[in-house]
């Protein structure tokens, strides 16, 4: 299992092996999930289809 925290998130990947470079991503993803949705997660009232767009965030960093 891969985890990072941020201030506002906690990001989990579950993988086989916990590897140096699935922990890079994951935070990368985590951090910039959180600086673009910051305003939002800070009053988030549990609606998820304000995120549908963070296909374009993933995919940054984990399609490679």
């Amino acid at each position: 299992m891969n985890l990072f925290s941020s201030t506002l998130l906690t990001g989990v990947l579950i993988s086989q092996e916990e590897l140096n470079t699935i922990n890079y991503y994951l935070k990368g993803f985590i951090q910039k999930f959180e600086t673009v949705y910051r305003n939002i997660l800070l009053n988030w009232d549990g609606d998820t289809g304000i995120f549908v767009p963070v296909e374009a965030i993933a995919d940054e960093f984990f399609s490679r």
